[in-house]
């Protein structure tokens, strides 16, 4: 299970309300962003934990986040799919935070067959009620719009607008 969706769709709410109804001793979780937040972290001597939950701390290195995560996939597009799956001993693996294009096709192309895909939308409106500044080089960055409807056609097994 991948959950995708921009900053502040609540995607960490659909991602909770989910591992409710899931059997926890059949699930791994997973986040594509934990080795960039790890990297980041130690680079700037912040205890990682801080970076991995919402917040004025974890916004304050979100550039950086961004950045690193494009110089590395730059060099590679799949380094990090193939790092955040490796050793995955669960049945039920749920990827929190798809939000590129790479990681999309490798997940696409070693588990399309049994790949649920989950977006999540909300209006930029509704999106600033819950924190959401318009941040250039942050928001307009391929982290935050490949997988738009305007640049990939992706097959989506479920659509959520969540406006509410």
């Amino acid at each position: 299970v991948a959950i995708s969706g921009k900053r502040k769709t609540e995607k960490d709410y659909f991602y909770d309300l989910l591992m409710q109804r899931l059997n926890p001793a059949l699930v791994e979780t997973r986040r594509f962003a934990t080795p960039i937040k790890a990297y980041i972290a130690k680079l700037n001597r912040v205890d990682l934990a801080t970076l991995e939950t919402p917040g004025p701390e974890k916004e304050k290195f979100r550039a950086q986040f961004y950045t690193y995560d494009l110089e590395q996939r730059a060099q590679d597009p799949f380094v990090l799919a193939r790092e955040v799956v490796q050793d995955v001993r669960s049945r039920i693996l749920v990827i929190s935070d798809l939000r590129q294009i790479g990681d999309y096709k490798y997940l696409q192309k070693y588990y399309a067959d049994r790949l649920i895909l989950i977006r999540l939308d909300a209006s930029e409106l509704l999106r600033s009620t819950r924190g959401y500044s318009f941040t250039p080089g942050v928001d307009d960055s391929a982290v935050e719009c490949d997988l738009d409807p305007d640049r990939v056609a992706v097959p989506w097994t479920l659509c959520w607008e969540n406006d509410g």
